[in-house]
């Protein structure tokens, strides 16, 4: 029986879209991503990489790459 559960899974993420498994990032370039920017420069300076990332995903709702992503252009 555990084996039918298996095999229906694996079934089922066989037959998921491709698009599915691949996370789009949400950064629009623009006003936005300047003032993520500025907002990084500033937690920069204040506090560490973690914390700073931490803010940005939590101000912005921002996914975890994302958050570095503005992070790591800030720090340029």
């Amino acid at each position: 029986m555990p084996w039918i559960i298996g095999a229906i899974i694996v079934i089922m993420l066989m037959a998921m879209p491709e698009r599915w498994n691949k996370r789009e990032s949400t950064l629009k370039e623009g006003n936005e991503l300047q003032k993520m920017t500025d907002d990084a420069k500033e937690s920069l300076h204040r506090s560490n990489e973690i914390n700073t990332i931490r803010e940005l995903r939590k101000k912005y709702n921002l996914s975890l790459v994302d958050a570095k992503r503005v992070m790591d252009v800030a720090k340029e």
